[in-house]
């Protein structure tokens, strides 16, 4: 069969300890790698890719899709986690590569796979290590904690490799973001809004009841549909216009008062 040339994502996974385990209890530990590769196989399948080859406790896949790649990763280790049998839960490495390879119609082949091998080698038990290309393309469409590695070990004539282990303890989303639960964000609202009620204070009466419209706005939006919705803006906005005119009113005057 001809072969062609691609860019593809490359998914490398192979049992940290695989050895130790299968001296302790050969049966219990094929038990586990076979309820292991099953999960594995339908979440392929879920996630659009392809399993291409598996020996020992290895296994090679491909994905057209970097994200859907690296989703299925974190998929993959979420499901081996909860899969004992009748020994212990077996620990995966995984490493991620997109790179440009040799299909024979069977396999892969190439540096592109080589890359994603080493990356894997390298990765934490239990962890997703993707190269820098896939970072690249992923971590701003992933809600994922990503760690830069600099440490890949080489060997002579290997170009010097990179990466990121992805982290599933917390996400990237910044502190302000929808992840806080609704107590803490009314609380963090309730701050900025005594700082609104300080500087309105501060103001003339008309200055004070325009801001008064537009806090009531924004509370009555925190309050029943949190602020993945901002209405308040569209009724806000009248009054939010009329501070603005007063106050560069008032600065007009202040600067005529100097002069």
């Amino acid at each position: 069969m001809a072969t062609r040339r691609k860019l593809t994502t490359i998914f490398c996974a192979d049992v940290e300890g695989y050895g130790k385990s299968m001296a302790r209890n050969e049966e219990a530990t094929l038990a586990n790698l076979d309820k292991c590769r099953e999960a594995m196989r339908n979440l392929f399948a879920h996630h659009s890719g392809r399993e291409i080859n598996t020996w020992g406790d290895a296994v090679i896949a491909e994905f057209d899709s970097v994200v859907e790649a690296v989703r299925c990763a974190v998929a993959v280790q979420d499901a081996v986690e909860s899969i004992d049998g009748d020994g212990s839960p077996l620990q995966f490495r995984i490493g991620i590569n997109l790179g440009d390879v040799i299909d024979d119609g069977k396999s892969v082949y190439g540096d592109g796979v080589n890359q994603a091998a080493r990356l894997e080698a390298a990765c934490e038990p239990g962890h997703v290590l993707v190269s820098d290309t896939v970072h690249s393309l992923v971590n701003r469409q992933l809600t994922l904690r990503f760690e830069q590695r600099n440490d890949i070990p080489t060997k002579d004539g290997e170009d010097v490799l990179s990466g990121y282990t992805v982290r599933r303890d917390r996400t990237n989303a910044p502190v302000e973001a929808p992840d806080l639960n609704r107590k803490s964000q009314l609380a963090y609202t309730a701050r900025k809004a005594s700082d609104v009620d300080q500087w309105l204070a501060r103001q003339p009466r008309s200055v004070q009841v325009a801001g008064g419209f537009v806090v009531f706005f924004f509370l009555i939006n925190l309050l029943f549909g949190g602020l993945s919705t901002p209405w308040f803006i569209f009724p806000a906005a009248p009054f939010v216009l009329f501070i603005i005119w007063a106050r560069q009113k008032l600065d007009k005057n202040a600067d005529d008062l100097e002069e």
